[in-house]
């Protein structure tokens, strides 16, 4: 494993968000992408980054009506 991992706390800080939202988005099926060791979430940050990518392309279909 070359990349490591991040903690739920590591991404509330990236993403500006507070944990609990970290929490409630990675429970839903499409949401934040996790990896859950043992009782704990932790968190591939390039898999972070491409979930980003993939919502804001969801947005502008959205709201281009597509």
């Amino acid at each position: 494993m070359s990349e490591k991992l991040l903690t739920a706390k590591q991404v509330s800080s990236l993403l500006a968000i507070d944990i609990c939202s970290i929490y409630r988005l990675a429970s839903k099926p499409d949401g934040l992408p996790s990896i859950k060791i043992g009782r704990r979430l932790r968190f591939k940050k390039s898999s972070i980054s491409a979930w980003i990518d993939q919502q804001q392309k969801e947005e502008v279909r959205q709201c281009s009506g597509s």
